[in-house]
């Protein structure tokens, strides 16, 4: 009995022996498989990609590498999408993520670094000839960008706020971003600038919606403080690898920096913001401005504003009765340029007043220099110029002008004034007066383009106007339009029984010009390239329709 319980002693210790090392073993490997972090990986170059060996790399790949070594941390990376990788965090498919903006409420769910990783900074990119900033040219643009992704729904929330509406296309990969841009499926895209990829494309636009964490779950809270640690150790060092590490993949020390500077760094980034847009919506539109206007003076101080003059001739004595100055830039590198080119700079800037007392004063010498040309000795001429409506209803610009032609001793009607805008019969009542004022100072007053915009021939009854200038339209095609032959003599009746001139512009041909010719009206005046088109006042001396040689 002795000798069966030494036996079975025995057998039991050598049992224990062989199973106790199975079952540390076994401790072990399920202790080693606890110590395993799963790390979300999305592919966000140069913050995640595969490179072309296949292998997993990025800024945030060697940074977790870096830090898991010095805690003693083992990790295992889950593939996700950007716009996914939240909510496998949140739902314990991942223990941890890298580049996770803050705030308030995601802090509600998950648990972040104190100490930032870096600063995402994006741009938006796009195929379309798009100057810098010109955000507004984004208008109805098909505009790509990671769904789910904080800095997509910053530009996203941004563009809304200007007002300029997108169609917007949302993805999972910064991968199907570029595909999409290179392909031109869509205009535009939102994208980390420090994407080499995205270099070969044109950049519009700078943003950053500020750091990004290391962050993990409730359950992976301790992990992330254990990281934490880490990176406020590294933070102490006078050589951080982390700033080197960061200095590798973005050119630059983008140094980690704690809450309160980043906070100082929020303020400074706001109140410059704030005095930018101070200067540029209150002080840089009044310099500019003033910087135009004293162009504008200039050029009119040292006459490289022309005035270049076309004949109005009586088709049937073949006499000049009258010229229209019109106004010419000659530019320094540019040459000679007409005002669609450039009035509406002197229109823009406040400027017409002052340019068209400068033309006043110009045509008057002018007039007294023509009138002394051998050609125009026996002529009784005068000479038009274009004025706005918002001229006319200016009680000082009024009163000035005439002052100017009474200091010039000129005869009366010698000055036209031709009202340019197309005027209605509300807009003539308010400045019946002012045109009653100009014509009792020797003033002639010219309605231009009529038959364009008025269709109320009460105008000619109602106002006094000196001539009715016949826009170009009506000669257009006129041989094939008997009802413009006929509205166009109804309308010369009209003037001979008003006692107004009437003037044809855009005349450029020999039947047109005969069509008039015959018309029984002998104040039927014609303009166009068929006699002259608008030239130098030197040339004017040259001019002579009596014969049958006309200017070119």
């Amino acid at each position: 009995m002795k000798k069966n319980l030494i036996k079975i002693i025995t057998i039991l210790a050598i049992l224990l022996i062989g199973i106790s090392p199975m079952s540390l073993s076994a401790y072990n490997v399920k202790k080693t498989s606890s110590d395993i972090i799963r790390v979300g990986f999305y592919e966000y170059k140069p913050y995640y990609y595969i490179n072309k060996k296949g292998e997993r790399y990025g800024y945030y790949h060697e940074l977790l590498e870096l830090l898991a070594k010095k805690i003693n941390i083992k990790f295992e990376y889950v593939d996700c999408d950007f716009s996914n990788a939240m909510k496998k965090l949140e739902d314990g498919e991942v223990d941890i993520l890298l580049g996770a903006n803050y705030s308030a409420e995601r802090a509600k769910t998950f648990a972040y670094t104190d100490h930032y990783i870096g600063t995402e900074t994006f741009g938006i990119y796009t195929n379309e000839d798009i100057s810098y900033g010109k955000l507004s040219e984004l208008e109805g643009l098909k505009f790509a960008f990671i769904e789910n992704e904080a800095n997509s729904k910053w530009i996203l929330n941004f563009l809304q706020d200007k007002n300029i509406n997108i169609k917007p296309i949302s993805v999972s990969t910064d991968r199907d971003l570029l595909k999409l841009l290179r392909d031109k499926e869509v205009d535009a895209i939102t994208a980390t600038i420090a994407n080499e990829d995205v270099q070969d494309y044109k950049k519009i636009y700078e943003y950053s919606t500020g750091p990004v964490y290391l962050v993990g779950n409730r359950a992976s809270a301790n992990i992330v403080s254990k990281f934490n640690d880490e990176l406020e150790r590294y933070e102490d060092l006078g050589i951080n690898p982390i700033h080197e590490l960061n200095e590798k993949y973005f050119g630059r020390n983008d140094s980690l920096k704690n809450k309160n500077t980043l906070l100082l760094l929020t303020l400074f980034f706001i109140i410059s913001i704030i005095i930018i847009f101070h200067i540029i919506n209150k002080i840089y539109p009044i310099i500019k401005k003033n910087r135009v206007q004293h162009a504008i003076r200039e050029r009119m101080k040292e006459d490289r504003y022309l005035i270049y003059y076309q004949p109005i001739v009586n088709p049937k004595t073949e006499t000049i009765v009258g010229y229209e100055a019109l106004l010419r830039y000659n530019h320094p590198t540019k040459g000679l340029l007409s005002p669609f080119v450039f009035l509406n700079e002197i229109e823009d800037n406040d400027m017409l007043y002052e340019v068209s007392i400068w033309i006043l004063k110009k045509i008057i010498k002018d007039y007294k220099r023509i009138h002394k040309f051998d050609n125009m000795l026996d002529n009784k001429f005068y000479i038009s110029m274009n004025i706005s409506l918002k001229e006319i209803e200016n009680k000082d610009f009024i009163d000035k002008i005439i002052k100017i032609i009474d200091k010039s001793n000129l005869e009366n009607n010698s000055i036209c004034l031709e009202i340019l805008e197309n005027v209605g019969i509300s807009d003539l009542n308010k400045i019946n007066d002012s045109i009653k004022k100009l014509r009792n100072s020797g003033f002639m007053i010219a309605i231009d383009d009529f038959g364009v915009e008025y269709s109320n021939l009460s105008i000619l009854k109602k106002f006094e106007f000196d001539i009715i200038k016949l826009d170009k339209y009506f000669m257009n095609n006129i041989f094939e339009q008997s009802v413009r032959q006929e509205i166009m003599k109804f309308l010369s009746n009209i003037s001979i029984i008003t006692n107004k001139s009437l003037v044809a512009e855009g005349i450029e041909n020999i039947e047109q010009r005969d069509m008039i010719k015959y018309i029984k009206n002998d104040r039927f005046y014609i303009q166009g390239y068929f006699y002259s088109k608008p030239v130098e006042i030197e040339m004017l001396k040259f001019l002579n329709f009596t014969s049958t040689s006309l200017s070119e």
